[in-house]
């Protein structure tokens, strides 16, 4: 106490153990001259990058969407119009619908913007990863080193492996390589081995940390799995199966304002996937 006292700054750093796995945190006791808003800040340690803290970013920091550079294409502008940097799209099956068109339409943002991207899969290997992307651009009839040229990383995680702070933190690292896409793939695991008002918490935060840097933002998920899921994003697409078999695709152009499970204030763009695979076939 005595050492506290004489002390201009008091950190101290503490670990918890939750599901098994390590769970890291700094409490800021004293600063001087600072006021100190959290109790306990998570962080983690990271190979080549030391201690990455994870503080939420303060809203004023964070930039308007109309602010910089704004991308589109042929396709994309029918589903997502216009994409300002910084924009959060979720891009959501129903009942294990299987798709290759969202994936398509990524493909085309990136291929006629000359963007680059950064992928994190929760659910496959990196490696698995890859030759999904050349299969796709086959798909799409590029060439497939148009598109893998603009692949920053590629990095896959085990959630049941990883504490949900080291997972955020080393999403962080990835990225501030700068891409202008980050793709998260399989957020559903996510939801699978962590609580979702933690999850919902994380992936909020890490939102406004790659919006500040001007990165958009994509989330594939499958299914939906909590009240706090949809409005966190700026764009969403949920791709859907009637009782026909037919598919299709319901686009929300604005954060959606959801309400006893429904979705209120807004009217969904309804497009049939016949159409968009018309759209995309060159």
């Amino acid at each position: 106490k005595g050492l506290e006292f004489i002390a201009d700054s008091v950190f101290v750093f503490k670990t918890k153990i939750k599901r098994g796995l390590i769970a890291r945190y700094v409490e800021i006791r004293k600063f001087r001259g600072k006021e100190i808003p959290m109790a306990e800040i998570p962080f983690t340690i990271l190979k080549g990058c030391g201690l990455k803290v994870l503080a939420s970013p303060p809203l004023e920091d964070i930039p308007l969407l109309t602010i910089g550079q704004s991308f589109t294409a042929k396709c994309v502008e029918m589903v997502w119009s216009v994409i300002p940097r910084g924009t959060y799209i979720g891009l959501l099956t129903e009942k294990q619908t299987p798709s290759s068109t969202q994936w398509l339409l990524l493909l085309q943002l990136i291929k006629e913007n000359n963007l680059s991207i950064g992928i994190v899969s929760f659910r496959l290997p990196s490696v698995e990863m890859r030759h999904l992307i050349e299969s796709l651009s086959r798909l799409l009839k590029t060439k497939v080193d148009d598109i893998m040229k603009r692949l920053i990383f590629v990095s896959s995680y085990n959630p049941s492996s990883l504490s949900i702070h080291e997972l955020i933190g080393s999403i962080s690292v990835n990225v501030d390589q700068d891409p202008d896409i980050l793709l998260l793939h399989g957020v559903e695991m996510l939801y699978l081995y962590y609580g979702e008002r933690i999850v919902d918490r994380m992936l909020r935060d890490l939102a406004l940390y790659v919006r500040r840097k001007g990165v958009i933002l994509f989330e594939m998920c499958s299914g939906i799995y909590s009240k706090l899921q949809l409005p966190r994003y700026s764009i969403v697409h949920i791709t859907y199966t009637d009782e026909r078999g037919d598919m299709y695709h319901k686009i929300y152009r604005n954060t959606p304002i959801v309400i006893e499970d429904k979705i209120i204030g807004l009217k969904p763009i309804i497009i049939n996937d016949d159409n968009l695979i018309k759209c995309l076939s060159p």
